[in-house]
């Protein structure tokens, strides 16, 4: 969540507004400033209001401006609307008429007079009523507490951690949408949690999901009481318990639970590594044989395409490979191999009766000219060494910058993304990049599609907002012969 909502009048940015932000970031606040959280392409008003429901406290800058400007009477009376709502005016130099009109749409709520104070006392007014505010509104402050303990494991390129943030992703949807069925949600989290750590800590490798018996058997020997009691506690819980109070010891729970398994399983600070990105025409020959090696070291030997083949690929189109190298070993860590194929290609691995390894340069295609490409992402591939490391996310930047790149500089777009999974990281993977599950192959691995054009997906991040811009404006200028493919 958001600490401070900034309500101002355009005109107050440059004069007032941006040095008051940059103070508030600068004191490590969290700030919605439209300035800096709407980018292109997004509904102004959805975003606004996304921005209000997840923010503490709305400021509002009141000066003559103000009274001209639609856009602060609407996120005001937005705000108002939220049980937690606290607003913060803070006065410039008006007149009294006009202090009047404020009284009458916001009452006698206190305020902050900017005139008598300096930036770092306004700062230091807003912290002291932050706090209050937090205190007032337990809930919502122990839910962005869990919710910063679900980014932190998300931080950990490790197949557990990705599996127990997919079932907190469910939690917190249903907690938003379907609250009735938080308990089930809860004792899904706590089972991946006491499942990993029987592993981890060699307590017990082989635990069953529904024997909660033996769950709390690991716990027992891994945690101290108080982290057994919140396990056993939301073990014994039923349907018929639920009422909505409930959901806050439940989020609390959660959250000591879930510092002592961050702390339990992920207490090594990882090391900092000094990677280097391989783009498009940077990978010699040599380095397939590193890739080649981390194949043998995370995929089914039995998908794995040869040296040769993976040569084959890269000669014939230098963008169907990106890899990335640790700086200080010279080696290549990960890879992801990114295939444009043809449209039989396409129809074919849609239909689950293929083996990628054994595609020849037929079944691939050059970015010869501008136009719409279908992408098959037919590996990614991380060093398990690596695997606690930032060398995915970075990996994955790349990609979306090389995939930009395409669409900025040389008008060359994707409709359709296609993946194989052959593993559970694999899986996952495609979930979090909003893929969905399209057959089974005749392998025994699954298919995953997702549609760019017209977009199907939310990219995060100013560039992946750009490029989401992007792929609407080309549905849009488009739009007919999309709509005639789909039907």
């Amino acid at each position: 969540m958001y600490d401070f909502f900034i309500s101002h009048s355009s005109l107050d940015k440059m004069t007032i507004v941006d040095e008051l932000v940059a103070e508030l970031q600068n004191f490590q606040f969290k700030v919605w400033y439209d300035k800096e959280q709407i980018s292109e392409g997004y509904n102004i008003n959805d975003e606004i209001e996304q921005g209000l429901e997840t923010s503490f406290c709305l400021i509002l800058i009141v000066t003559k401006n103000f009274f001209e400007s639609k856009w602060v009477y609407f996120e005001t009376g937005q705000y108002s609307r939220y049980k937690k709502a606290k607003i913060i005016p803070i006065i410039y130099d008006i007149s009294t008429q006009e202090y009047l009109q404020i009284i009458q749409i916001l009452g006698n709520v206190k305020y902050i007079n900017a005139k008598e104070k300096t930036i770092k006392e306004i700062i230091s007014i807003l912290d002291v009523s932050l706090k209050k505010i937090k205190i007032e509104n337990e809930a919502l402050t122990v839910k962005d507490t869990l919710y910063s303990l679900y980014k932190k494991l998300s931080s950990y390129e490790n197949i557990q951690a990705d599996i127990a943030c997919i079932a907190m992703k469910e939690y917190f949807d249903i907690m938003n949408d379907y609250p009735t069925y938080v308990i089930s949600s809860s004792k899904k989290i706590l089972t991946i949690i006491a499942c990993d750590i029987g592993k981890y800590l060699n307590i017990n490798a082989s635990v069953q999901a529904t024997d909660y018996s033996e769950q709390l058997n690991i716990i027992k020997c891994a945690a101290n009481r108080n982290i057994y009691d919140y396990f056993a506690y939301i073990y014994n819980l039923s349907a018929n318990h639920f009422n909505e109070s409930l959901i806050l010891v439940i989020n609390k729970a959660l959250v000591a639970i879930l510092q002592w398994y961050l702390a339990t399983r992920y207490s090594a600070l990882s090391k900092i590594y000094n990677f280097e990105i391989l783009y498009p025409g940077e990978m010699k020959h040599s380095d397939f044989e590193e890739t080649d090696e981390i194949d043998y070291l995370v995929l089914r030997e039995d998908l794995i395409a040869s040296i040769e083949t993976a040569i084959e690929w890269y000669d014939y189109n230098n963008y169907t490979y990106i890899a990335i190298k640790d700086k200080s070993t010279k080696r290549i860590v990960g890879y992801f191999t990114l295939l444009p194929i043809t449209q039989d290609t396409y129809n074919l691995i849609l239909s689950g009766d293929f083996m990628d390894k054994e595609f020849t340069t037929d079944s691939i295609v050059q970015y010869d000219a501008p136009g719409i490409y279908i992408l098959y992402v037919a590996a990614v591939a991380i060093h398990p060494y690596y695997q606690n490391s930032n060398a995915f996310i970075e990996l994955y930047n790349a990609v979306i910058d090389v995939i930009l790149a395409l669409a900025q500089q040389r008008e060359i777009y994707f409709s359709q993304v296609l993946a194989e999974a052959s593993t559970k990281q694999g899986e996952k993977l495609c979930k979090i990049m909003g893929m969905k599950k399209h057959t089974s192959t005749t392998s025994n691995t699954d298919v995953y599609t997702l549609t760019l054009i017209p977009p199907e997906f939310k990219l995060y991040g100013t560039k992946g907002k750009i490029l989401m811009s992007l792929c609407k404006q080309k549905y849009e200028e488009y739009r007919e012969y999309f709509d005639s493919s789909i039907h």
